[in-house]
């Protein structure tokens, strides 16, 4: 099988665009909206900040859609680089959980 990496990088978190949070994010998957809601909800993102511009976000929100798009393109090797950052112990369990059920090779590191 072919290798497909997934990449969060430390410091990957800054967002300029103008473009709504869903609307980011549906542009650059394949999965329906209603999973990417889910997925979005459970990394701690409230139905209301979905329609917000990406440049409103803060680091911690920022970082947190960051995360999630890794988890919504194609891939069976993560590598994330210090993913912690900026996020709250909450959306650090949730990334725990989606850790434990993806299929493939996760490489990560953290200060934590």
């Amino acid at each position: 099988p072919k290798v497909s990496f997934q990449v969060y990088q430390q410091k990957d978190y800054q967002m300029t665009s103008e473009e709504s949070v869903i609307r980011f994010v549906m542009r650059q998957t394949e999965f329906s909206e209603s999973l990417v809601r889910s997925l979005l909800n459970h990394l701690g993102f409230a139905q209301e900040t979905l329609t917000k511009p990406l440049c409103t976000l803060s680091g911690g929100e920022a970082t947190r859609l960051t995360i999630a798009l890794l988890f919504t393109k194609p891939s069976n090797v993560l590598l994330l680089d210090e993913p912690t950052n900026f996020i709250d112990m909450a959306t650090i369990e949730a990334l725990e959980q989606l850790m434990q059920v993806y299929p493939g090779t996760i490489l990560f590191t953290s200060h934590d």
